[in-house]
């Protein structure tokens, strides 16, 4: 009747499932693949009138279950892997603002460390819940996963389209305030160093120190007398064009400055881009007029006045004088 053989298969799928888990309390070698999703958390304050209102704040969760090997940490003898959560804000603020700090949860919270995300990880607390153990063997190996959990995150697809404009190292934390955790930052900064991790123009990604980003553009706004600051959206798409140059593609206004500086990113002004045009006259001749008309535009927005800008090799002509023998047709650039 077919039972038989059911039987069998049940049996052997569970021999096969014993002879996978490991000699510490039975849990199975195999560990999770990364997963990613979205959650909501609503929070009650006071608005400036001391009325309650709901605010929604909308995460970006990447969670992933890590081996626990050759701990001795009592507690967790019985345990042979751990999983770790992260959770991203989707609504990150300019780099200019305050950033919004979390706590570490262990289920609970435990207490904020100075992270731009969530984390929620079993880490070993004393018994009033507020300190970690910093030199047990499980609170040791759990740190360094973290490590392994952000760089996993930084280079998610998923992670990349659920925070939208927003690059994924506009969340590495600048510092942390706790003790326990200084060697996961300063461990974090190293791998992040070295991993392909920025979009960058024509595709794919690229390490932060190979890649430029569009210089913010100061206006001073003549009514409030003070300072505004803006990339504009031209500069962007100049750097994109530039060929033999890495261009972040997304908003790196929300990348705090103490980031971009220890990951070694360039920031490129219009300066650098009419330093390329007079480096590479025969590549820019082949621009065409959009790029001539951004790179006008982003002059003009840096401030420089128009006899400045009149003097610049930058203009379209075909007069066959520069670059090519006379005669020639093709559209060159230069003074008028």
């Amino acid at each position: 009747d077919g039972t038989e053989p059911a039987r069998k298969k049940k049996k052997k799928e569970e021999e096969e499932e014993e002879e996978e888990e490991n000699d510490q309390g039975g849990s199975k070698k195999k560990t999770e693949k990364d997963t990613v999703r979205t959650c909501s958390v609503e929070e009650r304050i006071e608005d400036t009138q001391k009325k309650t209102v709901l605010l929604t704040k909308r995460f970006c969760v990447f969670s992933k279950r890590y081996e626990m090997k050759g701990h001795k940490s009592e507690t967790r003898l019985h345990q042979g892997s751990s999983s770790i959560l992260l959770a991203f804000p989707e609504s990150h603020p300019n780099a200019s603002s305050d950033l919004e700090t979390f706590k570490v949860y262990n289920y609970l919270p435990v207490r904020d460390v100075g992270f731009p995300f969530v984390v929620n990880m079993d880490l070993l607390l004393t018994a009033n819940r507020s300190e970690f153990h910093e030199n047990e063997d499980w609170n040791v190996q759990l740190r360094g996963h973290l490590v392994e959990a952000v760089c996993g995150a930084l280079v998610s697809s998923e992670v990349m389209s659920g925070l939208g404009d927003v690059p994924t190292v506009a969340y590495l934390p600048t510092k942390t305030t706790d003790p326990f955790f200084v060697p996961f930052v300063e461990e974090l900064y190293a791998q992040v160093a070295k991993l392909r991790c920025v979009e960058v123009s024509g595709g794919g990604l690229a390490e932060p120190g190979s890649v430029v980003y569009a210089q913010e553009l100061t206006k001073a706004t003549k009514t409030k007398m003070t300072m505004t600051t803006t990339t504009t959206t031209a500069m962007r798409l100049l750097l994109q064009e530039l060929h033999g140059v890495q261009a972040a593609v997304r908003n790196m206004e929300a990348v705090p400055p103490y980031v971009l500086r220890r990951l070694g990113m360039e920031e490129w002004g219009v300066g650098k881009v009419v330093h390329w045009v007079e480096k590479t006259p025969q590549l820019y001749a082949k621009k065409g007029g959009d790029f001539f008309l951004l790179l006008l535009h982003a002059l003009m927005e840096s401030g420089r006045n128009m006899g400045t800008v009149a003097g610049m090799a930058i203009w379209p002509c075909c007069s066959g004088v520069k670059g090519g023998e006379k005669g020639d047709d093709e559209p060159l650039r230069e003074a008028p």
